[in-house]
Order: structure tokens, then sequence, then C-alpha cells
């Protein structure tokens, strides 16, 4: 029986127009989905034009994970388009809340904090135009 790739697996381009407090002049997010590890790759470059590459890996499975920094992430599936994530503090406050969305078509990425929306379009190829770009 064959595994069905998530939704999110692929590469994802942060749509500046649409996102809220997005601090960045560029982004591109990798996804990369294996078993309870979701891995994101970030490469772009800040407000300030540094540039910017960060790759992490998450734990999926709901539970409480203590971070390098002492912090505890708490990342939960919500069906195959929706992922939430918690960041706590040492202390148990939480720090950062964030839900993950794919649009129903699949083109689309939304991140929604707090005071924040970051909005992110797939990275698709097309192969058969034969056109580079």
């Amino acid at each position: 029986m064959a595994t069905e790739v998530s939704p999110f697996v692929g590469e994802w381009t942060a749509n500046l127009s649409k996102s809220r407090k997005l601090q960045f002049q560029s982004l591109t997010l990798q996804f990369e989905v294996a078993g309870d590890n979701l891995t994101i790759t970030q490469k772009g470059v800040d407000e300030f034009g540094f540039e910017v590459h960060h790759k992490g890996t998450m734990h999926t499975d709901g539970k409480e994970h203590e971070q390098a920094d002492g912090h505890t992430l708490i990342v939960s599936w919500r069906g195959t388009h929706m992922f939430e994530q918690i960041l706590k503090h040492k202390d148990g406050r939480i720090l950062r809340e964030g839900k993950w969305e794919i649009s129903p078509d699949g083109m689309t990425l939304t991140l929604t904090g707090e005071e924040t929306v970051f909005v992110f379009d797939k990275k698709t190829t097309n192969a058969s135009s034969g056109a580079g770009g």
C-alpha cells in the first residue's frame, strides 16, 4: 500500500503582499515529512538585508519536547492539511502559538499567529511548457 505524501511537502515562497508582520524581504520554506518528524528549511533575506538559513525538525506527536534553549515545543497534526504548534517558556507560559493550514486546492499555506499572518504560495514545476522560470 502506497504512503500518501503530505500536502506540506515541497517548496513554499512567501507572498509578501498577502502577509502581515512578515519581517523578511524574501522567504522560502522547504517542508519534509517522515513519520512523526516535520523538517522545515528556511532560506531568505530578513528585513535588514541579512541572509537567513535555518533548518529545524519538529516532532508532530502532540507531546511536549524540550528545545536546546530550555523552552518546550508542542506540535500536533489536525488532519492532513493543518498542524498547530505551541512554544512554551521554561516556566510554562505560552510564548507563541501558530496554526499552519493549507488551502483546499493545496496551493496556499497560511501561518496564523496572535498578531501575524504569513502567506506562502506553493512552488510548482511546469515541466510540460518547456519554458524556464
